[in-house]
């Protein structure tokens, strides 16, 4: 765990500066809740801030509140969990039909891309994958809602044209994923 260990039995320690860390920690989460659920109720954020991006902090949310035990597990000397690595990878091996096939996609700025490592697992336990070149975006780019509705002001903005290009550039990565994603889609869903 490297240079976790240190940083982890300082914060697990007991000691006014210990204690100030953790309570900022749990007000700075606080804050964080408080104020996303403050923009969500104030009718200024898209309707898609409340259905979708709320429920993605609340698991950001949950991942923080497990940090604290984390560090507790390295300051008492874990340096392995459950499951193990290898545990992971036969696994998810072992998840995947040998029949169903697989299409793995990534995007070039996409920072928690894995299919580089879980294709091959796929590949060795007999299971059909196919693997596209990166597309570009990012890890949230399936989720990317589309940014102009049609008005009935339409007509009357001057600034539409503009609106217009900023909206085809924003979903042009998104027009690239269908791409990938309808064909995979209509090859596989024919052999059925």
């Amino acid at each position: 765990m490297g240079a976790v260990s240190p940083v982890a039995r300082t914060l697990n320690d007991q000691g006014p500066v210990q204690d100030s860390i953790r309570d900022a920690l749990g007000r700075a989460r606080k804050l964080a809740e408080d104020a996303t659920l403050e923009v969500a109720a104030s009718g200024l954020a898209p309707r898609s801030f409340g259905t979708e991006f709320l429920s993605m902090a609340a698991e950001g949310f949950e991942v923080v509140e497990q940090v604290p035990d984390l560090f507790v597990d390295v300051a008492e000397g874990a340096d392995e969990f459950f499951p193990s690595v290898q545990e992971n990878k036969d696994l998810f091996a072992a998840s995947y039909p040998k029949d169903a096939p697989v299409l793995m996609l990534s995007f070039q700025g996409d920072f928690f891309d894995d299919t580089e490592i879980l294709a091959p697992i796929l590949k060795s336990a007999g299971v059909d994958v196919t693997f596209p070149s990166k597309l570009k975006g990012s890890h949230a780019t399936p989720l990317t809602p589309d940014p102009l509705i049609s008005t009935p002001f339409d007509s009357f903005d001057p600034l539409l044209p503009l609106r217009r290009t900023a909206r085809q550039r924003l979903v042009k990565p998104l027009w690239d994923l269908r791409g990938e994603v309808l064909p995979f889609l209509e090859r596989n869903l024919a052999k059925k």
